[in-house]
């Protein structure tokens, strides 16, 4: 699964509300974080619980814009 910046952010304001999806069957993820989503990082990987390889770009605002 590839997942955009503006997801994460997404995801990071349905984690406020409690409701963050399980993803049980996702082994690979590829995703993009602003460097300020760091903090949610762990609670959003407690929804992957079989994931075996993750590739993590975090970016700062300018490259946000772009995505």
């Amino acid at each position: 699964m590839i997942i955009s910046g503006m997801t994460v952010h997404a995801f990071e304001h349905y984690s406020k509300a409690g409701i963050i999806p399980k993803f049980n069957n996702l082994s690979r993820l590829e995703a993009v974080f602003h460097g300020k989503l760091l903090q949610f990082l762990p609670a959003f990987l407690e929804c992957c619980p079989n994931l075996k390889h993750l590739i993590l770009k975090v970016v700062h605002s300018e490259e946000m814009d772009e995505d």
